[in-house]
């Protein structure tokens, strides 16, 4: 549910603002969402209070506690997982920041479909033409995300083998982004593939938590995970910028995120043999596995 609002974004915010004469009206858009967001979240705060109350329900809140000491307790299977986070998304989020105008300026695909009508008509003119626009190419990974997570999902609680799912979304985001920056195919194909990592990868590797850490542990491991996955997110658009200003192309950028998916095919490799020694949890089915 969380990637249809990507997708709507992707394939919606040039629309914004083309129609409506400036990008003011897609940041309002923006605005709104985030108070609808704001709005649930109150909504939810006061639901879980009041139910906690009436189900009397136990205090489960250290295991959401984040505590600092607690790092250093941290098995090897852990460090791989986060450094495999890190690498992965930074392969995927910072990409996706520059496809649409990688798509635009490198195959002069249009960014919106052309259709006469109202403004609703136009938006889902753009959903039916996803695979021939350059925002609607940048949002494959996400809409593939979208229908197939859940699927993969019920894989991952079904068969388990969450390492070797991981080794295999990050194999296949190597040649994707290779693909993209050496040759001139054209983009729709690696970019299927990569939505095939994403979601293989992320279904594989947040369940994965809970499996390698203490249960009072998992808000520190939570938190400390994504912080340093968001790290990358600072960093590599930064360098994206660079590469392009000192070479004008997108090669090397896409070299750079090759090189990503190479390192994150080094953890997740790394993650099954350090899962191997300490017996193996993130390859058995749901309901088998126990935590670290």
């Amino acid at each position: 549910m969380s990637r249809f609002g990507s997708l709507f974004a992707f394939n919606t915010g040039e629309l914004f603002a083309s129609y409506f004469g400036s990008y003011r009206y897609a940041l309002l858009v923006a605005v709104a969402a985030c108070g609808i967001s704001l709005l649930g979240n109150l909504i939810y705060i006061v639901m879980d209070r009041r139910g906690e109350h009436v189900l009397h329900l136990k205090d489960e809140n250290a295991g959401d506690k984040i505590v600092f000491k607690d790092i250093k307790e941290f098995k090897p299977t852990f460090w791989y997982v986060t450094f495999l986070c890190l690498t992965f998304y930074s392969a995927i989020f910072p990409f996706t920041n520059l496809s649409t105008d990688f798509f635009v300026d490198k195959w002069g695909i249009a960014k919106v479909a052309q259709a006469s009508g109202g403004f609703l008509h136009q938006v889902f003119n753009n959903f039916f033409h996803m695979f021939s626009t350059a925002g609607g190419m940048t949002s494959l990974i996400i809409f593939a995300s979208m229908i197939l997570a859940p699927f993969a999902g019920h894989l991952v609680d079904r068969i388990g083998k969450r390492a070797s799912l991981m080794i295999i979304g990050s194999l296949i985001m190597i040649p994707s982004h290779l693909v993209m920056g050496v040759t001139r195919l054209y983009p729709v194909y690696p970019m299927i593939a990569l939505g095939a990592a994403f979601v293989l990868v992320p279904a594989a590797m947040w369940p994965s938590i809970p499996l390698i850490v203490r249960k009072e542990r998992v808000g520190t491991a939570f938190g400390l995970m994504t912080a340093i996955q968001n790290i990358g997110m600072a960093i590599f658009p930064v360098l994206n910028g660079v590469l392009r200003d000192l070479t004008q192309t997108y090669t090397s950028s896409m070299l750079m995120f090759t090189s990503l998916g190479f390192f994150a095919l080094i953890f997740a490799l790394l993650l099954k043999r350090a899962d191997a020694r300490e017996g193996g949890g993130l390859e058995r089915a749901a309901g088998k596995a126990g935590a670290a």
